[in-house]
């Protein structure tokens, strides 16, 4: 009697669905845009979501402030530091 060793498989398809990665956002609470503020000290308030603010070297923002070329750089969410690259 001979044996039959030959193994019939079935073609499977799996869709593996993976959740989309979020997209960072930044957006600046106050003051509202356009705003005329004094002259002096300008307190700005911003909300990152989907993004970690960390130390330098790492992930931190950049900004611009009125027409100045030169960027600021914003580290870590708890010590707040700004540096000013000159």
């Amino acid at each position: 009697m001979a044996i039959d060793n030959t193994i019939s498989l079935s073609l499977l398809s799996l869709l593996a669905v993976f959740p989309a990665q979020a997209v960072p956002t930044f957006t600046v609470t106050s003051p509202a845009q356009h705003a005329s503020v004094p002259s002096g000290t300008v307190v700005v308030q911003f909300l990152a979501q989907d993004f970690t603010l960390s130390d330098q070297g790492q992930t931190h923002l950049h900004y611009y402030l009125d027409a100045d070329p030169v960027t600021y750089h914003f580290y870590n969410g708890n010590t707040r530091e700004v540096f000013y690259r000159d």
